[in-house]
Order: structure tokens, then sequence, then C-alpha cells
């Protein structure tokens, strides 16, 4: 077992000298080879063939992985694998913080390539990737992540915080916020299959309607995550056309789950937000203006208003 606990992994980057030349990340290896032909002629031919190296750690080949109470920061990789490198690995990540990690092409903060992974109370922030998974790049992985962040991550193209390929992803209170990408800037999957519980987006920057989430392909499911008799249906739109067909809320905090009582009341544009309006009645006792309504859900047992989505327009609601 490889453990790490208490540790920083910091400020290294990847390189390799070959003759006069010094290669950051990327290492290029010529090596040679001939052939005769029928006429005993020898004819010499050079070959090329590439490397990425991980610029923070390495481990593969069936590893088992624990880091606990550590920090991963400022390592950079020419090509892939910023901070951490998992392959075929067995790890736990606990208490731990990815920052400032930088890739050239995928997986800023850590990559991880088929192998299983828990990670629990960590974080990753600031850290970027050229071209996909900013914060966090899985490959045909089992991972699961539990209360924890992806904070002001970036990617040149895909999954500023989070990006996922073929894998099987578990999310549990964890929140996506201000993260950068031009799909999926907090969470970008393709492939595979995500359950996510209680999660949090907020003011991730991408193209409108794949801001907080893309799904290009794979199956999605959604959970409130609240304690039994309790019920959260979450508040504002997640921005994200491809997940659903139907409404899929940003914000599912585990803190705004609450008893449903077959009467709310509501005086403020708060109070109505947070009124659990399921086969139940919400009774006005104010006037409530609400700033940057988009839509009205309305079904047999299931009213609802979805408020501050995108900012269009402003609508006022009176009653007698």
């Amino acid at each position: 077992m490889l453990s790490f606990i208490d540790s920083t992994i910091g400020h290294n980057t990847y390189y390799r000298v070959v003759g006069s030349y010094t290669y950051y990340g990327l290492y290029y290896y010529r090596y040679q080879y001939y052939y005769q032909n029928s006429w005993g002629n020898t004819r010499w031919y050079y070959a090329y063939t590439t490397y990425s190296y991980a610029g923070g750690l390495w481990a593969s080949s069936g590893s088992t992985v624990d880091i606990r109470g550590s920090t991963i920061e400022g390592n950079e990789a020419y090509s892939t694998y910023g901070g951490l490198y998992l392959a075929s690995t067995t790890a736990t990540i606990l208490d731990t913080s990815f920052n400032g990690n930088y890739a050239r092409t995928n997986g800023g903060g850590l990559y991880i390539n088929y192998g299983t992974m828990s990670i629990i109370d960590s974080s990753f922030n600031d850290n970027s990737a050229g071209s996909y998974g900013g914060g966090l790049y899985a490959n045909y992985a089992t991972t699961s992540i539990t209360d924890s962040s992806f904070d002001d991550n970036s990617a040149g193209s895909y999954g500023g915080g989070l990006y996922t390929s073929s894998s099987s992803m578990i999310l549990v209170r964890t929140s996506f916020t201000s993260n950068l990408g031009t799909y999926g800037a907090g969470y970008y999957m393709v492939g595979g299959t995500t359950s996510m519980t209680a999660h949090i987006f907020s003011s991730n920057l991408g193209t409108f309607g794949y801001s907080d989430m893309h799904r290009a392909s794979g199956t999605l499911s959604i959970e409130m995550g609240c304690p039994e008799h309790e019920y959260n249906f979450g508040k504002d739109l997640l921005d994200c056309v491809s997940c659903s067909s139907i409404y899929y809320p940003k914000d599912m905090s585990y803190d705004d789950c609450r008893t449903w009582t077959p009467h709310e009341y509501a005086s403020t544009q708060s109070e109505l937000e947070a009124a659990i309006i399921f086969n139940s009645t919400v009774e006005l006792l104010a006037d409530i203006y609400l700033s940057y309504a988009i839509t009205i859900l309305g079904f047999e047992d299931l009213t609802g208003v979805i408020i501050d989505g995108a900012g269009l327009f402003k609508v006022t609601i009176n009653f007698c």
C-alpha cells in the first residue's frame, strides 16, 4: 500500500532530459531499427514513441493508494495527469485538497484510468486542463465522491470541474461552483452511469444550456437524499438541456430538507421558494414579487415556481 498522511505533494513539474533536449511532462523517445531485403541490402528506419507522465504522482498496476489529510498542489504536466494519476488502482482519498494543478491536455487535478476510487470530504480548487477535466478526469473507473467540492476549476473544452468517460460515478452532497468550460463547465459526462444526490451547482460558466452540466450520453439519476419523511424538490433550474426532458433542480442542498405539511404559509419570495408544494396548499400572507421567474410547473399533484432561473423577465403575483 502507498500511503500519504498529512502530506504535501506539491510544485513538481515532470521533465526528462534526452541528449541535449529537455521534455516537460511529455517524453518522446526515438529508436532505430532496420531490415534486410532478399538482395542483402540493409535499410535503416527511425520510429518514435510518446510517453505521458504525471506532474505530481503516478500510481498504477494494481496499487492500493491511501491519501488522508493531504494537499496536492501546484503540480504541472506538459501533457496529461497534472496532480495525480491512478491507473488500475484501488484508492481512498479523505480530507485532501487538490489546488492549482495543471495538465496541458486532460486531468488537471486528478486522472483515474480504470480502477476504483472513493473521495470523501475533499476539494478541487483552481485546477486546470487544456482540454478535458480541469478538476478530475475519470475514464472507465468506478468512483464515489461524498461531501466534496469543485470550485474555480477550468478546462479548455469539456468538464471544467469533472469529466467522466464510460465510468460509474456516485456523487453525494457534492457542489460545483464557478467552474469554467465550453460544455459541462461543472460536470461533463459521456457514457456510463451517474447518480447525484443532494447536489449543488452554482455560477458555473459555459455555453448557455450546458454551463452546469452536459450529458453527452449515458444514464443520469438524481435523488433528494433527505431523511425519511422529509422532502426537498430543489431550487432553480439546472443548466443542462441534455440531462432530461423534465425539470431538474440545480440546488438540492441536504440542509434544505423539510418535513411535509398539508398547509404552507409564505409572505416573502424566500419563503415561497422554500415551500414544499406537493399535494398541499400554500397560503400567501402578503403580495409577493417574484423576480426573474421563468416558468410555472403544474401537474396533478405537483405545482411549483422556478425562480431566478435565467433572468429573462419579471412577474408579479397579487391576491385578493
